[in-house]
């Protein structure tokens, strides 16, 4: 197999229709089964009633009703080997510690792709 030809089943948290329209082709023409969520409290609710269907978590930092951060929070504490993507505007020291890769907005769907492989690798025992 090809690196980077596995597909996921990716849970994906952005309140920007525009973007989720955008991010969601994307990752669908790659393959992966994506499920989305407009807030962070909808995705958390998801999360909940699908603990085992998700390989991989996208989200966006600033959400309604439950930010980026706290929902990555609540599912690490849930799943702490689930990797997180986080999706951010800007990037400071305290940026989503808890999420695994972070990357700044706009991001290019090269940089995308990449911390989706670098995301799901197989991390050392």
């Amino acid at each position: 197999m090809v690196p980077g030809s596995e597909k996921h089943r990716i849970l994906y948290v952005e309140d920007n229709p525009h973007v989720r329209d955008i991010i969601v082709m994307f990752l669908e023409r790659g393959g992966h089964k994506v499920e989305t969520a407009d807030t962070g409290l909808e995705a958390f609710e998801k999360f909940q009633g699908n603990r085992g269907n998700y390989d991989l978590i996208i989200a966006d930092r600033a959400l309604p009703f439950m930010t980026g951060d706290e929902l990555v929070l609540r599912i690490k504490k849930l799943n702490p080997k689930l990797p997180v993507i986080m999706l951010s505007g800007t990037i400071t020291e305290d940026t989503a510690p808890q999420a695994d890769i972070v990357l700044m907005k706009p991001v290019t769907m090269e940089d995308l792709q990449e911390a989706i492989v670098k995301a799901m690798r197989p991390q050392a025992a």
